[in-house]
């Protein structure tokens, strides 16, 4: 196996292992994050009812999201990326990034605009992971030959 192919793969299941773990935490956890009551200005406690009901649906809500990106990364991985299909390393970098971007976006926004500090470089880290994994895709894996049947266009006119 390509040298290349297999640090792709190992970037991209790095990426997968880091957006499934957060997911699940998000998913599991019975309040928001440490950072999250930074951002609200206060503690899990003292948040309403109501708010914490929304709040943690809203956390719950991008767990899905993660879960969601890993599930189909890790997809992609076993199946065609493993068989050196060119259009996966487009389909890798387009789920990873629509995820990772969004949510890097977002947390940009409550790391500038409130006095929490949200885990935004382990997002940065991911989106470069992403990109390397795309990058790092052989080139020579990215020409697929078809041939069709019955075609001898190949025999320039010899029988």
């Amino acid at each position: 196996m390509n040298i290349r192919k297999v640090l792709a793969g190992m970037s991209n299941g790095l990426v997968a292992l880091g957006v499934l773990s957060t997911g699940m935490r998000y998913l599991l956890s019975t309040r928001v994050m440490s950072y999250h009551q930074e951002a609200l200005g206060s503690s899990w406690e003292m948040l309403s009812p109501g708010t914490q009901v929304m709040t943690l649906n809203f956390m719950k809500s991008a767990a899905a999201g993660f879960v969601t990106c890993a599930v189909a990364i890790i997809f992609l991985l076993v199946f065609p990326f493993r068989k050196g299909e060119p259009w996966s390393r487009w389909a890798l970098l387009s789920i990873s990034l629509c995820e990772l971007s969004i949510i890097a976006y977002c947390t940009h926004q409550v790391k500038s605009l409130t006095p929490a500090n949200p885990p935004l470089v382990v997002l940065l880290i991911l989106v470069s992971l992403s990109i390397l994994g795309f990058l790092l895709f052989p080139k020579a894996d990215s020409v697929v030959t078809v041939e069709r049947k019955g075609d001898t266009s190949h025999n320039h006119g010899v029988s």
